[in-house]
């Protein structure tokens, strides 16, 4: 909230001093139109009422009554007698009055009207000799009355030639701007006025918000910091003990009394959702505790049914082994490793048919697709042969009978086992 209220009042501060701004400008541009009016109703006069005035009398050319330049010049250095600090020029490019002559400030102000003929007024501040000034400029534009002290030197007033000579000032482009009329006020004042007024208002509200924050941070302590407080105490013991019954009391009915409300509510209702948990807890706990004891009991089953097996395969006298569909050797008992002259490990994930059952009797190679443990893994029918030979791994051999049966799981054959044993006793009494 203060936060706000500091933010609001800073912005207030701004605009205001925005506008103390523009008021000044106001203010001062005020001044210098003012001054430029008068200007130019000093030249009016002398053009439209003075010099016809003389004129009827006279047809010598006195420049102090009908050079409408000289004449308002010469009004404002009166003027400059009382205000030294005010000014009023008129500069052109190659003027007849050396005094006159454009400085390097005026040059560019009568250069953006030549640039621009559209453009009436150029303003703005500038410093001077360690003071401010605001200065307005209009274009002056040559008139077909100019032309008679500014066109053509052979017949300008003989006057005018004896005053300024016939060099400068002459041959002016009618309709063309050659010069402006530039008044210049001092600002400083009313700058220093205007930043009083600001740092005065400034402080009103630096005063104004320091009591703000001073009675909001009493009314926070006492309305609201406490009461949170209270409300911090209660959620942090709830946190370290959810089975805590401590109620916060309910005695207002503002929106912290409404806040506490929905705090107890919470608080009742968390304790009584953790207490049921804790009975849920419970017993799925005992319920899985039952269920690992039933896991362990059917996991010693099985492994003393595996033991029961391996021995079973230990103690039976042929040779047994499995493959799956891509006739690699998934089991042997020992058995039968040591009828093939190799160790159980080293048969494992082995093709059997490379390794055992790779020629036939008569020495021809046995084709992999001809053998009928392949063709029970592809039709799955159980094949009993007895004219066959296995091979050990020291390259001798022996005849063998043996049987193929698959191995079906949810009537998908996965694999197939199977049993042979060496017939070399009774192939020789035969």
């Amino acid at each position: 909230m203060s936060l706000i209220m500091a933010t609001a009042l800073l912005l207030q501060t701004l605009l205001l001093g925005h506008l103390e701004k523009i008021q000044m400008e106001k203010h001062i541009n005020r001044h210098t139109e003012l001054l430029t009016s008068f200007a130019g109703a000093s030249r009016d006069y002398v053009t439209h009422e003075l010099r016809p005035a003389l004129d009827a009398r006279t047809h010598e050319f006195i420049l102090q009554g009908k050079s409408s330049s000289y004449v308002t010049n010469g009004i404002f250095a009166q003027f400059n007698k009382t205000f030294p600090d005010y000014s009023y020029r008129q500069p052109a490019f190659h003027p007849l009055n050396p005094k006159n002559q454009a400085s390097p400030f005026e040059s560019d102000i009568i250069l953006k009207f030549q640039d621009d003929p559209s453009l009436t007024t150029v303003s703005g501040f500038r410093k001077t000799d360690d003071q401010i000034f605001y200065y307005v400029a209009h274009p002056v534009f040559v008139e077909k009355s100019c032309l008679t002290c500014h066109g053509d030197p052979k017949e300008a007033p003989s006057g005018l030639i004896e005053n300024y000579g016939s060099t400068s000032g002459f041959q002016w482009p009618l309709g063309k701007v050659i010069s402006a009329t530039i008044v210049q006020v001092p600002v400083e004042n009313e700058i220093a006025t205007q930043q009083d007024r600001h740092l005065l208002f400034a402080a009103s509200v630096l005063f104004l918000l320091t009591l703000f924050i001073g009675v909001h941070h009493l009314l926070f302590e006492r309305l609201i910091l406490r009461r949170m407080m209270q409300v911090t105490t209660a959620i942090q013991a709830m946190g370290d003990n959810v089975r805590a019954t401590k109620q916060l009391p309910e005695e207002s009915g503002d929106e912290f009394g409404f806040l506490i409300r929905a705090f107890n509510h919470m608080t009742s209702s968390m304790r009584e959702a953790f207490l049921e948990m804790e009975r849920t807890v419970q017993e799925r706990s005992i319920a899985l505790r039952n269920k690992t004891e039933e896991q362990a009991d059917a996991k010693a089953a099985m492994k003393s049914l595996e033991q029961h097996n391996q021995l079973l395969l230990q103690s039976i006298g042929e040779g047994i082994y499995g493959v799956d569909m891509h006739e690699r050797l998934t089991f042997i008992n020992p058995v039968g490793a040591s009828m093939l002259g190799w160790r159980v490990e080293e048969l494992l994930g082995k093709h059997g048919h490379d390794l055992f059952h790779h020629t036939h009797p008569d020495g021809s190679p046995y084709p992999h697709t001809q053998c009928p443990v392949l063709s029970t893994l592809t039709d799955g029918h159980t094949r009993t042969l007895s004219d066959e030979l296995f091979w050990r791994r020291d390259g001798s051999s022996f005849p063998v009978e043996y049987t193929s049966t698959p191995v079906l799981q949810d009537d998908l054959i996965v694999g197939a086992v199977v049993v042979f044993h060496d017939v070399s006793k009774r192939v020789n009494n035969s």
